[in-house]
């Protein structure tokens, strides 16, 4: 289970620097190869509180993992929220009592006038290195907030108020992969205590962005559609405006890079002309795909 999840998180750091394409390919692989590893020895979450969706169906997710991975997925073709959990140990042993619902809770409340899916995992007396794997899979998302340690955290096609804290408190944090399903103009916050971030915005995503490496790695931006403004760029640092919006996108990794795309993958990097060569002239000896813009 454990190399399964660190198998998949150092393929998506391996395509990284690959045309998006072909990293959105190897995220998918490494998301199944993941979900099958485990799903078989998974189980299905029980949630309560269904009944609210009947006259509220706009879904928010509110998700806290002490220490795993969280997987979130919408498929519009689904009627009703699934959640599925797998606990084992760090080493990769399976938990000795691994009945989903002893691990992982999941309610849905009414909230300002919508669904608030809440998805805990709980700790366990006796258990210390408990590592729990938790995919949610809804119909529609309309804001998120993550508290997760020790593992990925992979959101595809969210959109609203995006929160992501992966680690921290002096708990490693872990790959970050995001990709909203519709343009964005709320608020994006992603932090990580250690591992690599993407966030992948369709076109018309607007915000007033910050992208932070700690330890001085890449902190870039590629925008193949929309315009780039007020650009600031040093060594782990990237600051700029986004289509003109105000809403703030801040994205924090204490080890790792950070890169943020827009809009459909197209042929290089668009935005090179305005990195100095503190970065580029390392990946050009190194023939990578970026010299090519």
């Amino acid at each position: 289970m454990r190399s399964l999840v660190r198998l998949a998180r150092d393929s998506a750091r391996d395509f990284a620097r690959r045309p998006l394409a072909l990293l959105t390919c190897a995220l998918a692989c490494g998301l199944l190869l993941v979900q099958v590893g485990c799903a078989s020895r998974g189980d299905a979450v029980a949630i309560s509180g269904v009944e609210v969706l009947e006259h509220t169906p706009t879904i928010g997710l509110d998700v806290e993992n002490v220490r795993g991975a969280v997987l979130i997925n919408v498929n519009p073709k689904i009627s009703a929220p699934r959640v599925v959990a797998y606990a084992g140990t760090r080493r990769g042993q399976p938990a000795e009592n691994r009945s989903a619902d002893k691990w992982v809770t999941a309610q849905i409340t009414e909230s300002d006038g919508r669904a608030v899916l809440a998805v805990r995992s709980v700790p366990y007396d006796g258990v210390e290195d408990l590592w729990v794997q938790v995919a949610i899979e809804v119909p529609s998302c309309d804001g998120l907030r993550v508290r997760n340690s020790d593992g990925t955290v992979d959101a595809r096609g969210v959109n609203g108020a995006i929160t992501i804290e992966n680690g921290g408190a002096g708990r490693p944090g872990g790959y970050v992969y995001i990709a909203p399903g519709k343009p964005t103009t709320s608020p994006i916050s992603i932090t990580t205590a250690s591992g690599d971030i993407e966030l992948v915005l369709p076109s018309e995503s607007t915000g007033n962005v910050e992208l932070i490496s700690a330890n001085g790695k890449l902190a870039a931006i590629v925008a193949w559609t929309g315009q780039i403004t007020n650009s600031v760029i040093k060594p782990g640092m990237y600051t700029g405006i986004l289509n003109w919006g105000t809403n703030p996108i801040r994205l924090k990794t204490g080890e790792g890079e950070v890169r943020m795309h827009i809009g459909p993958y197209r042929f290089g990097n668009p935005q090179i002309r305005y990195y100095n060569n503190w970065w580029f002239s390392s990946i050009e000896r190194t023939g990578d795909v970026i010299r090519r813009a």
